[in-house]
């Protein structure tokens, strides 16, 4: 079994990027083969509309054409048989270089003549990690849940049979030092992020490699 982590957070090594680890390392235990790629260590653009990957005949027909960086890690996720994708919410969305590999992946993928049938054979095992330093209550305040089950719909339903696994990793602990930072008490008490950092998350990694075991199993 092969499969592809993919890493849409530029801060190695903090919330998105070690529950990943934490998925990576599930996967493994049950022998899948991992790639990790962590997308701001590449050079590529979203999509430039250059619609070779629709051009009839084409042998690019829904294979992104253009020569970049991304174009690796893209057939590296038609080649594989589990995909997760993870995510810091930034200004309520996912992040930027993620963004750039969806509109290209997805776009390959969709046929004008029939929008329900993407090119490729489904049956992928897909699932979504987000992070964010919102409370479980702010998140469905802010309707995070609903948007971003919503990308899980459109990864699953596009390369599997089923909306992707969602793993939540709410009120992440954000910097070393709060007092460095201009940001209010009212909206990020440091004694109980630090508290949710010693208590909760180490549950949510252990979480993360429960959800890395049961797809590859």
């Amino acid at each position: 079994m092969k499969a592809i982590v993919i890493n849409g957070s530029p801060r190695k090594g903090w919330n998105t990027h070690q529950m990943l680890k934490k998925v990576e390392e599930g996967l493994e235990v049950e022998g899948a083969e991992v790639e990790f790629v962590d997308l701001y260590d590449l050079r590529f653009s979203g999509c430039r509309s250059c619609f070779a990957c629709k051009r009839k005949g084409s042998a690019c027909h829904g294979v992104c054409a253009w020569p970049d960086d991304l174009k690796p890690v893209m057939e590296s996720i038609m080649a594989s048989d589990v995909v997760v994708m993870g995510t810091p919410i930034y200004l309520g969305n996912i992040s930027a270089q993620l963004n750039l590999l969806w509109e290209r992946l997805m776009f390959c993928c969709l046929t004008y003549s029939s929008y329900t049938q993407p090119v490729y054979p489904r049956g992928k095992r897909c699932a979504m990690v987000v992070s964010m330093g919102a409370d479980e209550m702010q998140m469905r305040q802010m309707g995070y849940d609903r948007r971003f089950s919503y990308y899980g719909q459109q990864l699953g339903y596009t390369l599997g049979d089923a909306p992707a696994r969602m793993l939540w990793c709410c009120d992440a602990y954000q910097f070393d030092d709060y007092s460095k930072y201009e940001i209010s008490p009212d909206r990020a008490d440091p004694v109980k992020k630090q508290r949710h950092r010693e208590q909760v998350f180490p549950q949510e990694l252990e979480r993360a490699y429960e959800l890395g075991r049961s797809l590859a199993s």
